[in-house]
């Protein structure tokens, strides 16, 4: 059977979903820091204690470092994994297969023989993570060759012609 590739984490990179939370924390960084260059003008309106633009720049400064090391980390092992053939690879028709519900409390899961993947369009991941709600791939007995990380999909092809 021959398989076309819908996800290679590689080809992908870093997904710009994954940098949004990045932006988020560097914004909040660049809050932070107005607040305490501003602090004494606040302070005298009332607007907050001596220490909370101290401690707001902190906690966005922490944030962000956190969200970067985890982000990165993440993609940097998945990444070598495929690379170094060091991924499991599993091939098979998609069973148990349940889409994402509308209002996204549960995550999209299907099954490939025994081995058995969630993911969620709402989770920041390295790997893919596009559901059926968004126009993801995946249905219920389409032929595929997963190759993962954990529960990671790093690279997922679709057998030609599905």
């Amino acid at each position: 059977m021959h398989y076309h590739v819908v996800f290679d984490l590689n080809q992908v990179g870093f997904k710009p979903e994954n940098i949004a939370p990045l932006a988020l924390g560097i914004l909040f960084v660049l809050i932070g820091i107005v607040f305490v260059l501003f602090r004494q003008r606040l302070i005298k309106w009332g607007l907050v204690a001596r220490a909370m633009p101290f401690v707001f720049l902190a906690f966005s400064v922490f944030w962000l470092i956190g969200v970067l090391c985890v982000s990165f980390e993440e993609f940097t092992v998945a990444s070598e994994a495929l690379k170094s053939g060091k991924a499991k690879v599993i091939e098979g028709q998609v069973s148990s297969f349940r889409p994402m519900f509308a209002n996204a409390t549960k995550m999209e899961h299907f099954c490939v023989k025994d081995t058995c993947f969630a993911y969620s369009d709402y989770i920041m991941t390295a790997g893919f993570n596009r559901t059926s709600k968004y126009g993801g791939p995946i249905r219920e007995g389409l032929p595929v060759r997963v190759t993962y990380l954990g529960n990671i999909i790093v690279k997922l092809e679709v057998a030609d012609g599905h």
